[in-house]
């Protein structure tokens, strides 16, 4: 559902000597642009780090890229802990007065390391602003209600050749260019200047935010089963498992995303191993590679009834309820892409496999799945993309049947005959 604090009854006060909501944004919103621009200001030093850093960058897009990655690396207070006064004045430091502070502090909190991106932008000799967004997996922003506390969190807007691009570096390990989920589709209050205006933040399409699970796997002639399972996030999937491990360790992520391959396949296949690749290389997808081990399927006589697509042997329909009320909320638009290879040893055939499906729902999303046998292995291929965050409820009835359609397609089987001495040997049979 939405977030309730947005669609839910309630009465919102205003104490304000303003006379009217224009009045208030244009007032407030100047003289929180002139704080933020006399922050942000370049000093020297500040300006100096800043052509030491973009030094032998011979585009726009290269000297961008090369202060982001400079911001991205510094300590983002948010996913560490507080420092307290003492220990800066033990440090020769002193207080946050200044974007220059923060670059020296080596550290800041989500909102000064934006801020800091702006500086050391405009530093570098391009037009840049600071823009104040809702996180809207909590709120979104209403105008009427004049407040400041609607706004969790700061973004940077640069203008590159005239076409202003968007950047989150207070959003730890977010790729270059890109914008944390939370601050995508929004309105917000921009910098313009010393004024302010409202503005929209632009969205992410189901490209950007992408999951690839693929499994290998091997059955024996007693119909045991091991191999590997690599599970590939890129865009919001992988921010939100990189900054889980900034809230723990790489331990700890290991044994959450242990437990989310855990909830997808058959209880009966037991993981083995975690390792991960790229947890720190944001702009990098982000590699689960797991080994597993066990059995999967079901034995019904001489055939053994195995999922055809394993990621999905758990899923319960998403929509049960025939009609609803608020309207439906994805978090982001995303793709998933799945490919499963079985290989099974001599004495296994295949007797029949599901039948290729299509569906879609227009404009927002497609879903394929395919089942390709041979001889000695079957290979499924699904490809499950959604483009949209908001469906009303008076639209609810097509994507209600549109998930339905899909998720009984998904739980089909690929089955498996079986030779009458490999039925005589097999020393156990799969179960679920």
């Amino acid at each position: 559902m939405p977030p309730i604090a947005s669609y839910s009854y309630r009465v919102l006060f205003n104490f304000s000597p303003y006379r009217s909501g224009d009045e208030y944004w244009k007032s407030e919103g100047k003289d929180w642009s002139k704080r933020t621009n006399s922050f942000e200001k370049p000093n020297s030093d500040l300006t100096k780090a800043t052509e030491a850093i973009i030094a032998g960058a011979s585009t726009p897009d290269a000297k961008l890229r090369k202060i982001y990655a400079a911001v991205m690396a510094l300590e983002n207070s948010d996913y560490t802990r507080e420092h307290e006064a003492r220990e800066d004045k033990a440090n020769g430091l002193g207080k946050l007065n200044d974007a220059d502070d923060v670059l020296k502090h080596k550290r800041g909190d989500s909102t000064q390391l934006a801020e800091l991106f702006v500086s050391m932008a405009r530093a570098a000799g391009f037009p840049a602003d600071l823009m104040l967004v809702p996180d809207r997996s909590k709120n979104l922003f209403i105008a009427a209600w004049l407040t400041f506390s609607q706004f969790d969190d700061a973004i940077a807007i640069v203008n590159v050749d005239g076409k202003d691009q968007f950047f989150d570096p207070g959003s730890r390990y977010c790729p270059y260019g890109q914008l944390a989920w939370e601050h995508t589709f929004l309105k917000g209050l921009r910098q313009k200047g010393d004024e302010a205006i409202f503005a929209d933040t632009p969205g992410s399409n189901y490209l950007a935010n992408k999951t690839d699970r693929v499994a290998n796997l091997n059955m024996d002639s007693n119909g045991g089963i091991s191999g590997t399972i690599d599970l590939t996030f890129m865009g919001a999937p992988a921010l939100h498992w990189r900054q889980d491990a900034l809230r723990g360790d790489e331990e700890s992520v290991k044994h959450s995303l242990r437990t989310h391959l855990e909830d997808m396949i058959p209880k009966s296949l037991e993981i083995k191993d975690v390792a991960l690749s790229n947890l720190d290389e944001y702009e990098q997808p982000l590699k689960v590679t797991y080994t597993v081990a066990g059995t999967m399927g079901t034995r019904a006589g001489k055939r053994l009834l195995m999922p055809a697509d394993l990621f999905l042997a758990n899923d319960r329909a998403t929509f049960p309820h025939e009609k609803r009320k608020l309207a439906v909320y994805f978090l982001y638009p995303q793709s998933t892409q799945d490919a499963l290879r079985l290989n099974f040893p001599t004495g296994f055939s295949i007797e029949a496999t599901p039948s290729d499906s299509k569906f879609n729902l227009p404009k927002e999303a497609v879903y394929d799945m395919t089942v390709t046998a041979a001889p000695t292995n079957f290979i499924t291929r699904r490809v499950m993309a959604f483009n949209d965050i908001f469906v009303l409820a008076t639209d609810y009835t097509p994507l209600r049947n549109f998930y339905s359609q899909f998720e009984a397609n998904d739980q089909q089987s690929v089955v498996l005959k079986l030779s009458p001495q490999t039925t005589a040997t097999a020393k156990s049979a799969p179960a679920n």
